[in-house]
């Protein structure tokens, strides 16, 4: 059969005004009733209503457990009509304690476990409420909250519960609803009631309580897992506006294991399974499958040995590396599961409205709804003990006239006119007449009579402090309190299967210094030495590994070369200078030297700055940057000079070393490259060397300051086929004490008076730098005070990739024109690429040095 809706007048609707209003329907239920606890008791919809029912069924914490199964279907039957498996989901967070601060039900059975383990289903488990949970629902039988029906209208149902406790911030909550989140961390129930007591007293005293002390009583959240709290700079924020995040790092100590040290960790961050973080620092160590770079170098081993007393996560650290060091390494992990930060957004419901709160509004809220329980608990306890009064004054009237009263009730034929003829003879109400003629006979004892009386008077004393507690705020607040300290006794009270006191202590220590170390302070301070392969790869080598050698050796192996690659360049620093790469297109990018990987393979220079590959640009250069250099960037000059004898100065504040980024620095003719860079001031004096064997020096005032993408002027007047090699810097007041050593192709090094060397223009030709074998060439040239000749060695690099280092002391000060002695041995064709100064190895890295003379040497590419 076929039904025509043609003739059918539906009415129209504007759909878009339809789908607005029906979603706003839907977001508000699901907010109010379904992703948000209540400010009052701190619970959401479907956990009130699994405690409700669990104790309708008096499935307390002193009788037996029942069937979770038993409970879950009370609850979806009556109360909750909705999925079974999010029910019991709801009831399994409430029994873990790893969860839950204070949990409210107590669990039988496998509920699960901090590896994230799932609970066994329903039809296995037992439950019952805990003994903490009494604190929600002592009141509910003393009408102090409002009653709705269920979803079908066949029960009844609790608003609220009448909790004795801040249950919002003692188990805190996880809630996402529809346009609106809320995320309030647990914190410890003793330290929370504490609060409750001081704002009490502000209250009762009419003075308000500053935050900083509510802060004092309760310095940060307490997870159940343990774990170490900082980063509170925000927590003031979180108690006034409840927004705001603190960090929590894993509890650890350094043991020694079998002569290795390890770092044991006994507590993780909140919500981290033991073996999520395992998994982590597997990966960690492992080459990435695309950069092959190793996140996590401090840790060589990993392994779970926690049992039943706890958790122990061991880690092995590798040699030479402190614990302290390993572990922020496993700290600044990207998602690191040993430091997680836990936001505060206190979004909850209060007067059928979701509203945003703070830590302090939480507990005024509290305290405001305990003084309307407590009130409509006396209120209704006064009737009763008035209506009980009523009673017993009926009672009474008719104890005292036993025999009449007896008498009277046995002439009358109906029970009907034995309680008119009461109510007339001993002048009392029906109600009095009618609970008159229930008495049993065994209420007529002389012995009954006298309880009757004390009852009477017990009675008149408790509705006098009713009243007294209606009519007296002061009096109300004193009842708050005791209670208050009531459930303060039954959470110190509580023990663990072990038989410990759970809420004595916190769980979580926390601390206001800064735990997390930037990978600058994980980096020991020393110097090292960075160099970089023909194609691409850079290397950082630590003092410690390039060991000083004696005259005439080849040296050894220090980075890993694919075929057909050999060293371009190497240079000396410290580990945390900020080192300019100096490009083939006359373009600078900036990074810290402790960025540069330390493997022997090392990383390729793409990964720490940007080049242009179209136009195959390549780093020419490396120089090393002082921190403090930087910091003054506006008093230095940021100097350049090019192999075709071109220099220039700008200012260095024209830059930003900080920032990673490849900028221009000068702008190259065509073929010519940058073969020096430095940062210096305008008096300082820079010596240039060629390869056509003549050196210049010249002070940087003769050149004029340009702007940061000019092309320079003439530096030195170069022969056909020369260029500039090598550039120093040395200040002007100390060139008489300055001596500078040239290093050749072959391995020869002379070291000279830098006086000398006459002072010359700008332009200049120069004067010859040292005798040379034919074929010869310089190669580098450096100055240093003539004071440090026996503190500093001379590193080189050959092109198959050996390095060498000798001290200068080895070497004594020659004329200018003599040839200089051997310090290196060529084989097979070899030949140096590079020559550095580097500070002796007895030398301390972290001292002063003296700025005057810098070591420093220009590089040359082959």
């Amino acid at each position: 059969m076929t039904i025509n809706y043609t003739h059918q007048n539906f009415g129209e609707i504007d759909l878009g005004a339809h789908a607005e209003a029906a979603f706003c329907e839907y977001s508000k239920y699901v907010t109010q009733d379904r992703a948000l606890p209540d400010i009052r008791d701190g619970l959401k919809p479907v956990h009130r209503r699994i405690l409700f029912s669990m104790y309708e069924l008096n499935n307390t914490f002193n009788k037996p457990y029942k069937k979770s199964a038993r409970i879950i279907g009370d609850v979806l039957g009556k109360y909750h009509p909705h999925g079974d498996s999010a029910c019991y989901g709801s009831l399994v967070r409430m029994t873990q304690p790893w969860v839950m601060s204070a949990p409210l039900a107590d669990g039988q059975g496998n509920w699960g476990d901090t590896d994230k383990n799932s609970a066994a289903a329903m039809r296995y488990t037992e439950v019952r409420l805990s003994r903490v949970s009494n604190g929600l629902m002592d009141d509910l039988k003393t009408e102090t909250v409002s009653w709705k029906p269920n979803y079908d209208g066949s029960e009844k149902e609790p608003e609220v519960l009448p909790a004795r406790f801040p249950n919002l911030v003692i188990n805190g909550v996880e809630g996402i609803g529809i346009g609106m989140a809320s995320s309030i961390p647990p914190h410890h129930p003793v330290e929370a009631m504490n609060c409750v007591l001081a704002l009490l007293e502000g209250r009762k005293s009419g003075e308000a309580v500053p935050t900083e002390k509510l802060m004092a009583l309760m310095p940060a959240p307490d997870f159940p897992t343990g774990g170490v709290v900082y980063a509170l700079e925000n927590y003031q924020q979180v108690w006034e506006l409840g927004q705001g995040s603190v960090r929590i790092r894993a509890e650890w100590e350094e043991e020694l294991i079998e002569g290795r040290k390890c770092i044991v960790i006994k507590s993780l961050p909140y919500g981290v399974s033991p073996s999520d973080a395992l998994i982590q620092v597997n990966q960690a160590r492992r080459p990435h499958p695309e950069t092959g770079q190793i996140a996590l170098r401090g840790i060589t081993g990993e392994r779970d040995e926690g049992d039943s007393d706890g958790l122990r996560l061991v880690f092995e650290v590798n040699y030479g590396v402190e614990p302290e060091i390993a572990l922020n390494e496993l700290c600044n992990l990207p998602n690191s599961c040993f430091d997680i930060s836990v936001s505060y957004n206190m979004n909850v419901i209060d007067q059928m409205e979701p509203v945003s709160i703070g830590l302090r509004q939480a507990f005024d809220r509290f305290i405001d709804f305990r003084e309307d329980v407590v009130t409509k608990r006396s209120t209704k306890l006064l009737s009763d003990a008035k209506s009980r009064m009523h009673i017993l004054d009926g009672f009474i009237k008719a104890l005292d006239k036993m025999d009449q009263t007896i008498a009277m009730i046995r002439n009358n034929p109906k029970q009907s006119d034995a309680k008119a003829a009461l109510i007339e003879f001993l002048e009392i109400d029906a109600l009095q007449a009618s609970k008159i003629l229930e008495m049993t006979l065994g209420k007529l004892t002389q012995g009954e009579v006298s309880n009757y009386k004390r009852e009477h008077e017990k009675c008149a004393l408790e509705v006098a402090d009713l009243e007294d507690i209606l009519r007296n705020r002061s009096r109300l607040l004193d009842v708050i309190r005791e209670e208050t300290e009531a459930q303060i006794e039954i959470f110190l009270s509580e023990t663990s299967e072990q038989g410990a006191k759970l809420y004595e202590m916190r769980r979580s220590q926390w601390t206001h210094e800064e735990m997390r170390l930037s990978k600058a302070d994980q980096i020991p301070r020393e110097y090292c030495s960075v160099i970089l392969s023909q194609q691409g790869f850079t290397r950082r080598i630590s003092a410690e590994e390039l060991k000083e050698q004696r005259r005439g050796t080849q040296g050894t192996q220090q980075i890993e070369l694919a075929k057909r690659d050999s060293i371009a360049l190497a240079t000396e620093c410290f580990s945390h200078d900020v080192l300019a790469f100096v490009t083939s297109l006359g373009r600078i990018a900036f990074a810290k030297a402790y960025e540069i990987d330390t493997s022997l393979r090392g990383q390729h220079i793409h990964n720490l700055v940007k080049l242009d590959t179209a136009q195959d640009e390549k780093v020419i250069q490396i120089v090393s940057i002082e921190d403090e250099m930087v910091e003054h960037a506006s008093q230095l000059q940021l100097v350049l000079a090019t192999k075709r004898g071109m220099i220039k100065r700008t200012n260095f504040s024209l830059f930003n070393p900080k920032v990673s980024r490849t900028v221009k620095a000068i702008r190259l003719s065509e073929g010519d490259e940058v073969a020096f860079f430095g940062v210096n001031r305008e008096s300082d004096v820079i010596t240039l060397a060629s390869s056509g064997n003549k050196v210049v020096r010249f002070t940087l005032s003769e050149i004029r300051e340009t702007s940061r993408t000019s092309r320079g002027v003439m530096a030195m007047n170069l022969d056909c086929d020369a260029h500039i090699v090598s550039c120093s810097v040395v200040k002007a007041e100390a060139i008489e004490r300055a001596l500078i050593g040239f290093v050749s192709k072959s391995g020869q090094l002379k070291i000279t008076q830098l006086a000398h060397y006459r002072q010359t223009k700008r332009k200049a030709k120069g004067v010859t730098a040292m005798k040379l074998a034919e074929k010869d060439q310089i190669l580098s040239a450096f100055t240093l005070d003539e004071s440090e000749l026996q503190t500093l060695d001379v590193v080189s690099t050959s092109k198959k990739g050996k390095m060498n280092r000798v001290n200068l002391g080895s070497f004594r000060v020659m004329n200018r024109m003599t040839q200089g002695v051997k310090f290196v041995s060529m084989k097979d064709k070899d030949e140096l690429i590079s020559a550095y100064l580097v500070r002796g190895e007895k030398e301390n890295p972290v001292d002063e040095i003296d700025e005057a003379i810098a070591p420093d040497s220009g590089q040359v590419t082959s």
